[in-house]
């Protein structure tokens, strides 16, 4: 999708250039070209912009190249074109969210537009916040997958039928909560796998965690980190041990990650 649309990244299309709504409104009425050539995949982000019949064009030549480059893509699986069209739908929304940030708005009071500074201070926050979304949600997506893989693991290793019922309810526990269900605390698991302790950090504990998944996780977690460490000896693999570290847990309101 930045490709196609020359961005460095989702939340760099501050100096977009989309296609005017002289263009767009032509190619409506069917009084002007489409997209093609340069406008091909060249977006226009005016009024209304998710209903013209110029982003649906668009949207479907973006859709057209991700399948014709689904290696290069990094897509190893199969998607329909209505899954992969809706995706870019949703890059296209957040594309459209980057490049407004920068415009100044009016008021709530309505009395005045935003000034310059204004606005670029309001895009400033939105991008800072855009990127912090990012980071939560990729340490979710991180360790969802690391204790999902792990937890299956377990699952194979376990040595009773009392052990392998217990983990296989830990399992269904950690599919039910998803990838939602994470912390998003700041903690690296791999950082240290040779320390039976996380890495030394300040993490916020949301409001809203339960202990009893807390701690469930937790061990967890620790267990994970034993069996990782037995399967990194098994292959003859050397670990360099390292002093362990004090994770300091500080319960924060409903602002925390």
């Amino acid at each position: 999708f930045c490709r196609a649309t020359g961005s460095d990244s989702i939340n760099g299309f501050q100096s977009y250039k989309p296609i005017d709504k002289v263009l767009a409104d032509k190619f409506a009425s069917e009084n002007g070209p489409g997209p093609e050539n340069g406008t091909k995949f060249r977006l226009y982000f005016g009024d209304e912009w998710r209903k013209a019949k110029w982003n649906r064009v668009v949207v479907q030549n973006i859709t057209s190249l991700i399948i014709s480059h689904k290696e290069r893509a990094h897509i190893s699986f199969d998607l329909s074109k209505e899954v992969i069209e809706a995706y870019v739908w949703d890059l296209s929304t957040q594309a459209q969210n980057s490049w407004k940030a920068r415009k100044p708005r009016p008021l709530e009071t309505g009395n005045r537009w935003e000034t310059a500074a204004e606005a670029l201070a309001h895009a400033k926050d939105y991008e800072k916040r855009r990127d912090k979304d990012l980071r939560s949600n990729a340490r979710k997506r991180t360790k969802f997958e690391e204790r999902k893989d792990g937890v299956a693991r377990l699952v194979k290793a376990s040595e009773s039928t009392v052990e392998t019922r217990n983990w296989q309810m830990t399992q269904n526990v950690l599919l039910e909560c998803g990838i939602e269900g994470q912390s998003s605390d700041d903690t690296d698991p791999s950082a240290d796998i040779e320390a039976d302790v996380p890495a030394a950090l300040y993490t916020g504990v949301p409001h809203y965690r339960r202990r009893v998944l807390s701690d469930l996780f937790g061990d967890l977690d620790s267990k994970i980190r034993i069996l990782n460490k037995r399967a990194a000896r098994d292959v003859g693999k050397r670990l360099i041990r390292r002093p362990a570290r004090i994770r300091i847990q500080i319960r924060s309101g409903p602002s925390a990650l």
